[in-house]
């Protein structure tokens, strides 16, 4: 993802993605998917 920002004069440009971090956890012999964590970035919180 990719926006600008315009403020007092000043331009600031920014790519970036939704998601930070992502983690997931499964059986080894089954394959079997156990726990899924995703850490969003802070753009999202903004």
């Amino acid at each position: 993802m990719r926006t600008n920002i315009q403020t007092g004069g000043v331009e600031e440009t920014r790519i970036f993605g939704l998601i930070e971090e992502a983690k997931i956890t499964r059986k080894t012999f089954d394959g079997r998917m156990l726990d899924l964590e995703i850490t969003l970035s802070d753009w999202v919180y903004r």
